[in-house]
């Protein structure tokens, strides 16, 4: 979204967003924090001219600069400074609000929702107000209509070139935080509904804590994390014996995650889940990758070698920034790492059908482990096109803090050349599938019951 769109935005919403501090900045404040950052970028950012022309980066800060009011509050001004996102399209560099945003601990909103590419809806209500139907439209939240917030939020996201499908897999996930960086916190919330069978609804709730959703979240649905899987399992396998299909889920591939939330070692489990299928012997690997935010590539490189059927590559090359001039002609300069070369299977490698769920949050190592299933034609894909992008990713980022503002950027210095040969967008499935909301409501897998049925 264009500077000037973004402070129309600005200007018409001023009077309803609830700012997450009380401290009003000046033009010139934000002004100093954005050349701050268009500097900072320039100086470390591998991938800042991969998907925009450098004429394109600084007309978004000039223009920007120059549409700023008087005074902003903390929101609009980290609406402002996020709006970068969409014209730099990079998925690794994100923008987060200053610390003390987190001091907040009122006035969040009280719902899990879905944006389906048209609509707003509460998948889960949080807020205590049994009247509230999970499925239910969100016409408007405190005057601003749900497409209004949504496009406004994906303004200053993050994301890999033009494809949208993690921020928006972001957004459907943590709404609730995103929601408080966009706009900010608020004691009550004027909600403009239409319930499941098209009856319209108003209604006012209250802002909620974090705490308070989380025990809400604990008391309906018990034993389930916010993607509907059993709290604490990490990477596990099942078995069907009737169908002779062993089911695969790895959440995630960091390491410090692994150990600290599911008490896990990447290596030691893989090892032996795929000693066990070994012996199992199925005729079909399904492998749950949806949700999965990336983390070590060495983590996705030794799952590859269990899977692959021939020798692999992962990364073609790797490039950080050379000169800091700002020009794009040799900007850039190739450095070694540690995932470029061919890599050989594991003597184990599981030879049967293999078939991998993803969505948009199969993202940065995950879409690397796709990208590479892809390359080899070795894995039947079902669900929604990875997030990222299967050509050039960045990685190893950098927390820069604006001095006015106090907003924390992470700002990528290493980029990953994955496959030259291929174009914009994450890995597209073989079969395309997005749950509908009243299939979301009923807690029903489509995509798991499409990959076991698949003959």
């Amino acid at each position: 979204m264009q500077a000037n769109i973004l402070f129309i935005f600005l200007t018409i919403f001023a009077g309803q967003l609830q700012a997450q501090s009380d401290r009003i900045f000046t033009a010139s404040e934000i002004e100093s924090d954005l050349k701050y950052l268009q500097a900072k970028l320039v100086e470390m950012h591998p991938n800042l001219y991969t998907h925009s022309k450098p004429e394109a980066i600084q007309h978004y800060f000039d223009e920007t600069i120059n549409d700023l009011p008087p005074s902003l509050t903390s929101t609009e001004a980290y609406r402002a400074i996020a709006g970068i996102s969409s014209v730099l399209k990079d998925g690794h560099t994100l923008i987060n609000p200053p610390a003390d945003f987190w001091e907040q601990t009122d006035g969040f909103f009280p719902f899990k929702v879905f944006w389906d590419g048209k609509a707003l809806f509460i998948e889960r209500n949080f807020s205590g107000n049994p009247e509230i139907e999970n499925g239910s439209q969100i016409v408007s939240i405190n005057g601003i209509t749900g497409t209004e917030v949504i496009d406004i939020m994906l303004s200053g996201m993050m994301r890999d070139g033009d494809n949208l499908n993690y921020p928006i897999w972001v957004i459907n996930t943590f709404f609730t935080t995103y929601y408080g960086y966009f706009f900010g916190h608020s004691t009550q919330f004027k909600l403009e509904l239409i319930k499941p069978f098209g009856e319209s609804q108003k209604v006012q709730v209250a802002g909620s804590s974090f705490a308070e959703i989380r025990e809400r979240r604990k008391d309906l649905y018990p034993g389930q994390d916010v993607f509907s899987r059993p709290i604490g399992r990490g990477i596990y396998l099942e078995f069907k014996e009737d169908t002779r299909t062993a089911i695969l889920t790895i959440p995630d591939f960091h390491v410090s995650i692994l150990k600290k939330e599911y008490g896990q070692r990447f290596s030691k489990v893989i090892r032996s889940i795929f000693n066990e299928i070994e012996v199992l012997n199925p005729d079909k690997l399904i492998l749950d990758l949806r949700h999965n935010q990336g983390g070590s590539i060495r983590n996705g490189r030794l799952l590859l070698s269990y899977l692959m059927d021939k020798p692999f590559q992962l990364v073609e090359g790797y490039n950080k920034v050379a000169q800091k001039e700002g020009t794009e002609t040799g900007r850039l300069k190739s450095v070694r790492g540690s995932q470029m070369g061919v890599f050989k299977p594991k003597p184990n490698a599981f030879p049967g059908e293999l078939i991998v769920l993803i969505n948009g949050g199969s993202f940065s190592n995950s879409g690397i482990v796709c990208n590479a299933l892809e390359t080899q034609h070795r894995a039947f894909f079902i669900g929604e096109e990875t997030g990222g992008n299967r050509s050039i990713l960045s990685s190893d980022t950098k927390t820069v803090k604006l001095p006015e503002t106090e907003i924390q950027v992470e700002i990528p210095t290493l980029q990953y050349v994955l496959n030259r040969d291929f174009g914009s967008g994450g890995v597209v499935p073989d079969i395309l599938m997005q749950a509908s909301i009243r299939q979301l409501v009923e807690e029903r897998d489509i995509v798991l019951e499409a990959a076991m049925n698949k003959k």
